[in-house]
């Protein structure tokens, strides 16, 4: 586990830098600096709420985001299934035949 704990300890209680956090957890200095971005993104100081387990702690420090401007595109059927697969089929043979006439390959 990464030792999100001791950073946190380190930073709030001992007020100490990011370099010298970094030298006594065994850990980049980055590593640090994120660390403690995403505490501080997630609302956390220190001491730690009761009860956050470290696979609470996890959860919220690394959770994977969910990708901005993404929206799922719904499939057109009134083209019916044919065209789809026909698109596909014309859209690979170009690309065969872009690599096929590349100068110098």
């Amino acid at each position: 586990m990464r030792r999100v704990r001791e950073i946190l300890r380190l930073h709030h209680e001992h007020g100490l830098g990011c370099k010298r956090i970094a030298r006594s957890c065994n850990v980049g200095k980055n590593t640090v600096l994120r660390c403690l971005q995403r505490a501080r993104a997630a609302g956390l100081g220190w001491p730690l709420p009761e009860g956050l387990d470290d696979a609470k702690l996890e959860a919220m420090l690394y959770a994977k985001p969910t990708p901005r401007g993404f929206y799922p595109i719904a499939a057109d059927t009134s083209l019916g299934h044919h065209k789809t697969e026909e698109n596909c089929r014309l859209r690979k043979r170009a690309k065969t035949d872009d690599r096929r006439h590349r100068p110098g390959r």
